[in-house]
């Protein structure tokens, strides 16, 4: 487990998306002018990639990279009441590839262009879990992400049913090149980007929709450069899919709280108009986390000594955030100001 924190300047910030908000709007409305300034103020140092369209008006942004793209279109789906309406899933792979291409430094965080940073806690996550559960893991130290919106397949989304391999894509951090692997999947083609017979299981109906959600059509292209798995559409379920599910997520991503990584999202509604009650929590990720770390039984009963360490310090550091936590509602009931 590494206790080191990583420095802003080994990190290149990728920001990826349309720009929003023209300089003419009041400041409050500049959500992307507010997020790379935010960055600018949490992470000095590093490298801001602005990964966006091109005639896109940059006046009044701060970067150091203006990675500007051809938009790649998007398509339309119908929806469950026969309406039409954009799949974007290649504009955001490709924005983002694009931008992780341009960084230039050893790790890279990915965000969007409506996401804020009040803190750099991000950084403080990244190689504390990194011992263990090898025979799941496809990067060289796991990717930090987001629980929302990365879908627990034991809780069905009104609608669509089960996702599995459902990792979020809000934010990441990793090493460079193990994202720039994990947004190696080629741009999508409309056939492969729809199921024709996906049956809804709370109407029975069945419509088109998209083959696969753009965060499982991206993760599942990365696995399968390392492992089989079968997963054939959205709501695929078959025995077994929802262990794969955890130990593979646990095995490559460190799922935590968007307070625990420090980012604000702008867009009104971002964490609570898609269902968070269906995401995984920190607390399970880390469950899964401990038994895929175990060596076997015999580690239960013949403790490796390095690693027992680093549970403890596991432990100790998960209880001061809990202390942290309990203390600041108490102080807010209170109502005592902390100097």
């Amino acid at each position: 487990m590494n206790e080191s924190k990583l420095s802003p300047q080994s990190v290149s910030i990728v920001v990826q998306g349309p720009v929003v908000g023209t300089p003419d709007l009041p400041v409050q409305e500049r959500v992307t002018q507010r997020v790379l300034a935010s960055i600018r103020r949490c992470f000095p140092g590093a490298e801001i990639v602005l990964s966006t369209w091109e005639g896109t008006n940059l006046d009044g942004l701060e970067y150091d990279i203006a990675q500007l793209n051809s938009d790649p279109g998007g398509f339309s789906v119908e929806g469950p009441d026969g309406s039409q309406f954009p799949n974007n899933m290649n504009r955001m792979l490709f924005s983002t590839r694009r931008g992780l291409e341009a960084a230039t430094r050893p790790y890279a965080i990915k965000c969007r262009t409506d996401c804020e940073f009040a803190n750099d806690r991000i950084l403080n996550g990244y190689g504390r879990f990194d011992f263990g559960g090898e025979t799941y893991r496809f990067v060289k130290n796991r990717i930090v992400g987001c629980t929302h919106y990365s879908r627990d397949p034991r809780i069905p989304y009104p609608g669509l049913g089960h996702l599995a391999h459902h990792p979020s894509d809000i934010i990441q951090l990793g090493w460079t090149d193990d994202l720039r692997a994990l947004w190696s999947a080629p741009l999508a083609l409309t056939p492969e980007s729809r199921w024709q017979e996906l049956e809804a299981p709370d109407t029975k109906r069945t419509y088109r929709w998209f083959r696969y959600l753009p965060e499982q059509y991206v993760w599942l292209h990365f696995l399968r450069q390392h492992t089989t798995v079968e997963c054939d559409h959205i709501s695929h379920m078959h025995p077994g899919i929802v262990e794969e599910t955890d130990r593979y997520i646990a095995g490559n991503f460190v799922l935590q709280t968007p307070h625990q990584l420090g980012v604000v999202p702008l867009k009104p509604g971002l964490l609570k108009r898609f269902l968070p009650e269906t995401c995984y929590t920190y607390r399970q990720w880390l469950q899964t986390y401990g038994r895929i770390s175990r060596r076997g039984s015999f580690s239960m009963l013949v403790p490796d000594l390095p690693k027992y360490r680093n549970w403890m310090r596991l432990l100790a550091w998960e209880g001061r955030n809990r202390f942290r936590s309990l203390r600041g509602r108490i102080e807010r009931r209170l109502g005592i100001a902390r100097g």
